[in-house]
């Protein structure tokens, strides 16, 4: 009996193509990987990034901008990002102020829109808005209110949604604050294991309201529109009236500090008034204070740092002043703010009196 001989099989080549898409794949998110760890991104305008890293005690603690700012975000809106676009009526998409115009529901890109990449706020770009531009942060949806009741006691229409959540303005509930407080202060009043969803949602949400107010008075009155100008205004007041007062010192007069205007020239500071929410009740020393010294200090360059934010005065390097200063009206230079802040630790006083 013939045995026919063994047929040999050809080597084929383990995985094959399947093996170098895998290495594509690998080598493609460790350069992802790589990029987002080495590689800096430039600011544009402000130096966004320098601020998200200057130090500040917060709840007894050292920490950098940005930590406070991703913490506020988180406790007010649920979320770490402000998306500035989305979608609105008959399929149109935009920013939300255009939106708005052309009425109908708001709504952030869905799951599906892979084509779509809103604008959007970073934590430490939203932290400078609230401190430079009270009024333009008072505009973005941050406050998350998904209990119906809430909605329906705050008279809430419209909105952002995004996956059953509903986002609002300040500007849709400053409003209905008042509601928004007695209902706050009857569910704090009651055992954490009394309250109902709606009694926490009104907790967290009058929560979120009393961090947006301090966070909005922390480097300047809310309704401050130049700050800055306001310190040096008040500090070259201040000297001309010291200088009317040493003047009749001199001459021998007797000087009563009930007499308009010497207690004033003299300084008195008094302390933050208590329970203070916002605007300039909040504010009442700290002109005075700073009058005292014999430099504004860190004070007079956050108020300095707000006016340059809003005009866009520093590009990209934010310790080298910029070539265009004199047209922004910066002062003083941002260096010497840059090294008061560091020296200093500069303290951000939420919920300080």
């Amino acid at each position: 009996m013939k045995h026919s001989p063994p047929v040999e099989k050809k080597a084929t080549p383990s995985g094959g193509w399947r093996a170098w898409v895998s290495w594509f794949l690998l080598l493609l998110f460790a350069a992802e990987i790589t990029a987002a760890i080495f590689v800096r991104h430039k600011d544009k305008t402000f130096a966004v990034s320098q601020f998200a890293k200057l130090p500040l005690i917060f709840e007894g603690r050292v920490q950098p901008m940005d930590s406070l700012a991703r913490n506020s975000l988180l406790q007010i809106r649920g979320i770490t990002a402000v998306p500035l676009e989305g979608n609105g009526a008959n399929g149109a998409w935009g920013a939300w102020e255009d939106l708005r115009a052309q009425g109908g529901e708001l709504s952030e890109r869905r799951w599906h829109q892979f084509a779509k990449h809103p604008r959007k706020l970073k934590p430490a770009d939203w932290l400078l808005e609230v401190f430079c531009s009270p009024r333009q942060a008072d505009d973005r949806y941050i406050f998350v209110i998904n209990h119906p009741d809430l909605r329906s006691l705050l008279k809430l229409e419209g909105g952002v949604e995004n996956s059953a959540l509903h986002f609002y303005r300040f500007n849709d509930l400053k409003d209905q604050l008042g509601e928004l407080r007695d209902e706050a202060e009857r569910a704090g009043k009651l055992d954490a294991s009394q309250r109902n969803p709606f009694d926490r949602a009104v907790l967290q949400l009058n929560n979120a309201f009393g961090l947006y107010f301090r966070l909005k008075n922390t480097v300047q009155p809310e309704d401050s529109k130049d700050f800055r100008q306001e310190i040096d205004d008040y500090l070259a007041a201040a000297a001309q009236a010291r200088a009317a007062v040493r003047e009749r010192q001199t001459k021998g007069e007797k000087l009563d500090d009930d007499e308009p205007g010497v207690a004033w020239a003299k300084c008195s500071w008094k302390p933050r008034a208590p329970g203070c929410l916002s605007r300039r009740d909040c504010w009442p020393g700290l002109l005075p204070r700073i009058a005292r010294a014999t430099s504004p200090g860190s004070t007079g360059c956050s108020a300095s740092i707000a006016r340059c934010w809003r005009s866009r005065g520093w590009a990209r390097t934010w310790p080298k002043a910029s070539a265009n200063r004199s047209s922004t009206n910066c002062s003083p230079s941002s260096a010497a703010c840059m090294s008061i802040w560091r020296r200093s630790c500069w303290s951000c006083f939420i919920g300080r009196t």
